[in-house]
């Protein structure tokens, strides 16, 4: 791995740095330029990162892979 170490989760600090947003993986993908394998493992790694339900973005899918940073307490 080129700049990323085990313990520096890229993804949570790309969804730190857009609190209150929900992203898509495909948005992600485009802004980090890493793949989308990578980003699904690290959100799974995150203790941080929530997945937001299709409802609230306007979808009626069962499942999609939109992300919001979330703390927990």
């Amino acid at each position: 791995m080129s700049s990323n170490t085990s313990n520096e989760n890229v993804v949570e600090n790309y969804l730190k740095q857009h609190i209150g947003k929900n992203l898509s993986l495909r948005k992600m993908h485009k802004d980090l330029k890493i793949s989308r394998r990578k980003i699904v493992s690290f959100v799974k790694q995150s203790q941080n990162i929530t997945c937001v339900k299709p409802l609230d973005v306007g979808s009626n899918a069962f499942f999609l892979h939109v992300y919001t940073y979330e703390i927990k307490k």
